[in-house]
């Protein structure tokens, strides 16, 4: 019926869905329309263009106004404060995000770029991914997804990132704007590599050998475009940003002098990525409150340049005396990050690494192991 219809209307996040771009490209008709939350990319118009397509975009509200025109209780007309309440467009209303952990996740300054990226096919897919896989069999209320804590880590990078910038001038230069936009988007991407089952994958890969190949890896691999993506590289550059600083960050590589920024999403240690799985996998599996303060060790970050590091340390941790690394204030050491290194122990020994979550994963890694071993199954495809 689609294709042979002379005019599709498609209403969604926008044609840069992986189920809906195929749909339009398929579709012999001579123009299609969609209702977009935000313009289309030029990566997109240009393709359509190269097949000779003519794509138009229909704002919200303009559509609203029709279809209540159309279906609306005869002799009443379209109020304006129900247009103005029915428009989804960027500028008509704050972008943000009701969160259960961290209340409203919000990003005021570049509110356009985040939402261009989580409207793409690659985050869209973390809602299907669970964040503690098969934790859920043991805690049936830990079904929270990897898309909620993305959300979660911009959310907490973004703070950090404006706490620097508030502590003094030599602080706040050295967050560019554009340090500023694609750090908080390559937060956003850190943990788009992960497979179906999340870290399962990982015990995959090690059992058949391809040590190469992990979740971040694969995060990198997908903002750069070099394998399954849905127009990512594309996004990020239609918005002005760099794909490979991005790919650095996210998968906490240090791409210049200022370590800080990659450090604040992977630091192996105490980044904003461990304090918040451990704030929201504590919430959701019903264990309790995690026990530490993350507004406060959030607001106690600060970038140290590596002279200012003790010579054993710089030396046992391959730091250069130039670039800028991250530290904490050390007041936030008693009452928030010993209670984050505390509760990291004990989420590690009742959560993660419980007898029904390893044995269910193994079990899990075990079959996909054999189903490789018989041909049945290619690495990338199931990724």
């Amino acid at each position: 019926t689609l294709r042979s219809s002379s005019l599709v209307l498609i209403v969604g996040y926008g044609a840069r869905d992986p189920d809906v771009l195929p749909l339009l490209q398929g579709l012999d008709v001579g123009r299609a329309w969609w209702i977009a939350l935000g313009e289309p990319s030029g990566g997109l118009a240009r393709a359509f263009e190269r097949e000779r397509r003519h794509i138009s975009n229909v704002s919200s509200e303009d559509l609203f106004v029709a279809m209540a025109r159309r279906f609306r209780i005869p002799g009443r007309e379209v109020l304006p404060e129900e247009r103005a309440v029915c428009s989804l467009t960027g500028g008509s209303r704050p972008f943000y995000f009701v969160d259960p952990v961290f209340g409203r996740i919000d990003f005021p300054e570049i509110s356009e770029h985040v939402f261009q990226v989580i409207a793409s096919g690659d985050m869209q897919r973390l809602r299907g991914v669970q964040q503690l896989s098969l934790v859920d069999l043991e805690y049936p209320g830990a079904v929270h997804s990897r898309f909620n804590h993305s959300l979660g880590v911009a959310h907490l990078v973004r703070l950090g990132l404006d706490h620097i910038r508030s502590i003094d001038e030599g602080c706040a230069a050295l967050v560019s704007p554009q340090d500023y936009v694609e750090t908080i988007i390559a937060a956003l991407l850190h943990d788009i590599g992960h497979g179906p089952f999340g870290h399962v994958m990982d015990t995959f890969f090690e059992r058949i050998g391809e040590y190469a190949h992990n979740h971040e890896t694969y995060t990198t691999d997908r903002i750069r475009g070099e394998i399954v993506a849905y127009g990512l590289p594309e996004i990020l550059e239609d918005l002005g940003l760099d794909v490979e600083t991005i790919a650095s960050r996210a998968a906490g590589a240090f791409p210049d002098e200022k370590c800080f920024l990659s450090q604040l999403i992977a630091h192996y240690g105490l980044d904003f990525d461990r304090i918040e799985y451990l704030a929201r996998d504590s919430h959701f599996s019903g264990i309790g409150p995690s026990g530490f303060n993350y507004a406060i060790i959030v607001n106690a970050v600060v970038p140290v340049q590596g002279h200012r590091i003790s010579l054993s340390t710089r030396e046992s941790h391959h730091l250069e005396r130039d670039c800028y690394y991250l530290a904490y204030d050390e007041r936030a050491v008693e009452h928030s990050i010993e209670p984050l290194l505390l509760a990291r122990h004990l989420m590690y020994r009742q959560l993660y690494e419980g007898e029904i979550n390893r044995a269910a994963q193994l079990m899990i890694a075990k079959a996909l192991e054999a189903l490789y071993r018989w041909g049945e199954v290619d690495p990338n495809e199931l990724m």
